[in-house]
């Protein structure tokens, strides 16, 4: 269901933009499957350049998938994403993800016009994008605020930089510990 309602709003999307399913018609028939955070979407282009859903057994031809890890660096745009992301198979195809991954938007605006005139269907369009973000940097606040909790006094984490200072200090300490050896053994 969720795949379906995912694809639903792509192809409207696509439909929208017709420079896009211009860049996906060549792909017709490539499959690939797309990650977020362990949600899977599987698709494979129409010869009309729209996305059609496509079994879990179809072996996907380009697969691209982004950790859930980097969904906390998505304020920062889809760049970062591209950066976090794992892609693997047919270049051409991943490519041309990539590129409506990063440049194909929803104009929420132009959909609520004709509903509910310019002006709010613009206001509108502009508070929920703010809201949006806002809600992206909060989860990311949210999340660190856990993880410092979690790597405090007492805690069972320890933070990246307390393991670096500890392999620092522990490969110091080896060192001297190799040389008092060999100046033992002499």
């Amino acid at each position: 269901m969720f795949a379906d309602l995912t694809l639903a709003l792509l192809n409207r999307l696509l439909a929208a933009e017709p420079w896009a399913g211009a860049l996906l018609r060549p792909h017709a028939g490539q499959t690939a499957l797309l990650e977020l955070a362990g949600w899977p979407l599987r698709f494979t282009v129409s010869a009309e350049g729209r996305l059609l859903a496509t079994a879990p057994t179809v072996r996907p031809d380009v697969s691209i998938r982004v950790p859930a890890e980097a969904l906390g660096r998505l304020s920062a745009g889809p760049e970062a994403l591209r950066h976090a992301a794992r892609i693997e198979g047919h270049a051409g195809f991943a490519e041309t993800l990539a590129t409506l991954i990063e440049h194909l938007r929803p104009d929420l605006a132009a959909w609520l016009a004709p509903r509910l005139g310019d002006v709010l269907a613009h206001r509108l369009a502009r508070g929920l994008g703010q809201a949006g973000r806002q809600g992206l940097v909060s989860g990311r606040r949210l999340a660190e605020a856990a993880a410092e909790r979690l790597r405090g006094p007492s805690a069972p984490l320890v933070g990246r930089d307390e393991v670096a200072r500890f392999a620092a200090l522990r490969a110091r300490l080896e060192a001297r510990l190799d040389a008092l050896e060999r100046h033992v053994s002499r």
